[in-house]
């Protein structure tokens, strides 16, 4: 099996540079061969430049015409994957997100289910601030700089529900829903049907191609499945021009109402097999967490040394609620995470 790991940017080469790091840098042993491509789709004419002086020589960069919006940027990369016969999937990783050093080791254990689309429902966010419904998730914070909030599936799964899972999206306006799971991997007999994205979203690009997969999944057209898993990707949050900061921004008010007419009339009258939008009918895949002793002090060195290189300002208090996690814990007799879990800590506070 082979895999393209394709890394989208549009801006921000150094943390491309830190994604493209996360990706190359894959914990062994896992079953399939990967090669990276850095896909940029960027209205800045120099980025590819910019790109090419901070990355290695050997690695492919390859540039897309771009519309400024991430729908376009993400079907690039599919479309780049569709010419390039000799791989079966396609991984995409935003180029100002990371990939976790277990990643690939975990992912092998999904792909044996061979998925034609495959999406994360859980990840771990890295982010400058905490909201106080932020603060219901357990999180730690690092070097002073940012907040790490880390899925434990059994303490944030019913708020995950509440939040995500009870919205209908036949029956509101899209700016006030969250896509229901991250699109993650593709195989090549995706590329058949229409499962791309939005190319004229300015955030919600990836909205259409949940509906899409889950409604090919309930006509029996494709393997379709969600990954109930934190230890794969980290979305990053703490760059002041992240997407979603921009876009929810008081001066944007009509581009939120624009984005959902696009929505809107994106999804009239299609997707009647998911009127009824019963999310329990999504196969789920869930490998579990906590299978390894060390595997939150994997995850917390990895996310402190992400910390120090982003040179963010040191205005967060050094502070965690894993008092929550450890209750857990206790609770349910698993004393391998709380034992990982004191350990880790005791490493952050030194």
């Amino acid at each position: 099996m082979r895999i393209i790991a394709a890394i989208l940017t549009s801006s921000k080469p150094d943390l491309v540079k830190l994604c493209y790091d996360s990706v190359r840098h894959q914990f062994r042993p896992f079953d399939f061969e990967y090669d990276i491509v850095v896909i940029v789709n960027s209205l800045n004419p120099n980025h590819i430049e910019d790109v090419r002086a901070i990355l290695p020589k050997y690695v492919i960069i390859h540039e897309t015409e771009s519309n400024g919006k991430p729908g376009k940027g993400h079907n690039s990369v599919l479309r780049y994957f569709q010419s390039k016969p000799e791989y079966d999937y396609c991984v995409i990783v935003d180029g100002d997100d990371f990939l976790y050093p277990r990643a690939f080791m975990r992912l092998q254990h999904y792909l044996r289910y061979e998925p034609d689309v495959l999406f994360i429902a859980f990840h771990d966010i890295l982010q400058p601030t905490l909201t106080q419904e932020n603060r219901n998730v357990p999180f730690v914070s690092f070097h002073n700089t940012c907040y790490l909030s880390y899925n434990i599936d059994a303490v944030t799964i019913n708020e995950w529900y509440k939040i995500k899972g009870a919205i209908h999206p036949f029956q509101r306006d899209i700016n006030h829903m969250n896509t229901v799971a991250r699109p993650f991997v593709f195989s090549r007999k995706s590329l058949d049907f229409d499962i791309y994205y939005d190319d004229n979203m300015q955030l919600y690009d990836d909205f259409i191609v949940v509906l899409k997969a889950f409604e090919h999944h309930m006509l029996g057209t494709l393997r379709v499945f969600t990954m109930v898993e934190s230890n794969i990707y980290l979305y990053n949050t703490t760059t002041q021009d992240a997407a979603s900061k921009k876009y929810f921004s008081s001066e944007n008010e009509e581009m939120r109402v624009i984005e959902n007419e696009n929505y809107q009339k994106s999804i009239r009258s299609k997707f009647l097999a998911l009127r009824r939008w019963d999310l329990t009918k999504m196969p789920l895949l869930e490998l579990g967490q906590n299978n390894e002793p060390d595997e939150f002090l994997v995850k917390c060195k990895f996310v402190k040394e992400v910390a120090t290189k982003l040179n963010m300002p040191r205005t967060v208090p050094q502070e965690d609620n894993m008092d929550i996690v450890m209750k857990y814990c206790k609770e349910n007799g698993n004393m391998v995470f709380y034992d990982d879990l004191v350990q880790t800590l005791e490493w952050l506070y030194q």
